[in-house]
């Protein structure tokens, strides 16, 4: 089952999360009056910034970034899930928290008309009752189809969305985001649990060097669009 919760109640229960996004806005915070056109711009700005002012205790991250051989964008998101489902039993993982890095609606620009887009974004409408959600989501693994879908399509063509969109699980042993190029950057909290042995189980490999895009030989990404 999906549920909406709050930004805060995450930030109140998920301490490793929670630093990690902490640390992330305080890098990313910038209040040149300068920057902005109005006063009422500035103010809606520093709303984003919800986790900035709460500092935690640094906990050991390992970080690494894990892929596997598939080059059908159509049929991509639904392999993906499937992976991800099966990596999850090996870690014994059933229970997710979805959130962005940023308090900002995931769904940024509406008038993108790209197909896939535009089926990810029915999706998280029929899930959220609305378009301009901007809290976070927690979930079981058999519920995880749906988000990864809309995460991956939101990262790779919505400009105007999160840069970030992080899946954890409420154990807080494991937490990941999609880049677009389809790829899994993964946060391992305290403990390394993504050996050599798990990811050959599942059929992950590490990622070395540079992410690149798997889909396209151009650089140019068919559907990616910003506001502009």
């Amino acid at each position: 089952m999906i549920t909406l919760v709050s930004r805060q109640s995450v930030f109140d229960k998920y301490r490793k999360i929670t630093e990690k996004i902490s640390t992330l806005q305080r890098l990313l915070y910038d209040d040149d009056p300068e920057c902005f056109a109005s006063e009422h711009d500035r103010i809606e700005y520093q709303t984003s910034f919800d986790a900035k002012d709460i500092l935690i205790e640094r906990s050991k991250k390992i970080y690494s970034v894990l892929s596997f051989p598939h080059e059908n964008i159509k049929s991509f998101p639904d392999a993906l899930s499937q992976k991800l489902t099966a990596l999850f039993a090996e870690l014994e993982i059933k229970h997710l928290v979805m959130i962005s890095h940023f308090k900002m609606n995931f769904v940024g620009n509406l008038n993108n008309t790209y197909p896939p887009l535009q089926v990810a974004f029915k999706k998280f409408e029929k899930i959220t009752g609305y378009l301009d959600y901007d809290e976070a989501f927690t979930f079981d693994t058999k519920d995880l189809a749906d988000l990864i879908e809309i995460a991956f399509w939101i990262e790779r063509c919505d400009a105007a969305g999160p840069e970030f969109i992080f899946f954890f699980d409420q154990d807080e042993k494991l937490a990941f985001y999609l880049c677009k190029d389809g790829n899994v950057h993964a946060i391992e909290f305290e403990n390394e649990i993504l050996s050599d042995m798990v990811l050959s189980r599942t059929g992950w490999e590490f990622v070395q060097g540079s992410c690149v895009d798997k889909f396209s030989n151009t650089s140019k990404i068919e559907g990616r669009k910003s506001k502009r």
